[in-house]
């Protein structure tokens, strides 16, 4: 027991002794990951990004409209989606009238009565 104190103690005296690093920007991450992939290709060429890119831009000029809501899957959970939604709103509909005619028959008899 002692030493695991002991221990605990110690990482965390090294956690205060750390010296931090200001954090990095952005710009400056991305350009050391474009370095360090670029180090590191393991024997493949880089095609993308290239000096001429007008080979692959028409990959990035496809429609911006996401995948799924082309399939049809998606299209049937919408539509499932919408159904069961009108359900509901149909089901609380029917118990909030049958609430207010509770209401109104309660708040008659309480009249009734207190007259």
């Amino acid at each position: 027991m002692l030493e695991k104190n002991k221990i605990r103690k110690g990482i965390s005296k090294l956690h205060e002794q750390a010296p931090k690093s200001p954090p990095l920007e952005k710009k400056d991450t991305q350009e050391a990951q474009f370095k360090w992939e670029m180090e590191h290709k393991g024997g493949y060429r880089l095609i993308y990004p290239a000096e001429d890119t007008s080979k692959y831009d028409k990959f990035f000029t496809h429609n911006q409209v996401s995948l799924y809501q082309e399939t049809a899957a998606s299209q049937a959970r919408a539509t499932l989606t919408r159904a069961q939604l009108d359900e509901y709103n149909v089901i609380k509909n029917y118990y909030y009238i049958i609430l207010k005619l509770l209401l109104l028959k309660n708040y008659y008899i309480i009249l009734s009565h207190s007259s």
